[in-house]
């Protein structure tokens, strides 16, 4: 929408019901609620959109809400996810009691304790870089894991000759495909 029609749009909805924009100035229903809910999280009045030029509106009504949309511009603090797979392959259990399950740290403890409170990430915060958000590490992690890291337990085996079945010792012939 242009930015002096916009501004025309908000001055009418201060003061009218959607309804009426719809019928007054030709907007649809959703593009008249939005404007008329614009103006009320806004806290916008007449005066306050009179004394503002045309531009100045338009980037007042088009201003990002979200944080993570609005530090696009601004770097970032990228993990280190050698050091978080570290992190993870010490406390992972290497059994399968309980106990040692419930003493070991999740991912998403990893990432706070390590990307979050590190202290030079947040000696970087306070120079202006922005921290990525927990799900987007997680998702970086997952994807340098799927990639970089082999897995432990993937055994090469050699066609013809003997391979492990289920690495608790029995021994079959390994046959590609098979």
């Amino acid at each position: 929408m242009d930015s002096v029609v916009l501004k025309k749009v908000l001055l009418f909805a201060c003061s009218h019901r959607p309804c009426e924009l719809e019928k007054v100035m030709g907007l649809k229903h959703g593009t008249a609620v939005r404007a008329c809910a614009k103006v009320r999280e806004l806290c916008l009045t007449q005066e306050k959109i009179g004394a503002m030029t045309p531009s100045q509106v338009a980037g007042l009504y088009y201003a990002r809400k979200n944080a993570a949309k609005a530090t696009t511009g601004q770097e970032k603090i990228m993990p280190d996810l050698t050091l978080l797979q570290e992190k993870w392959q010490m406390t992972r259990p290497q059994s399968s009691m309980p106990r040692e399950r419930k003493l070991a740290l999740t991912l998403q403890l990893i990432v706070e304790k390590y990307y979050f409170e590190l202290p030079e990430n947040v000696e970087q915060q306070t120079r202006g870089k922005v921290f990525l958000s927990e799900s987007h590490v997680l998702r970086l992690w997952r994807t340098y894991r799927r990639q970089q890291v082999a897995p432990a337990y993937r055994v090469p085996h050699v066609p013809g000759k003997e391979a492990e079945y289920d690495f608790c010792g029995v021994k079959l012939r390994y046959y590609r495909g098979q």
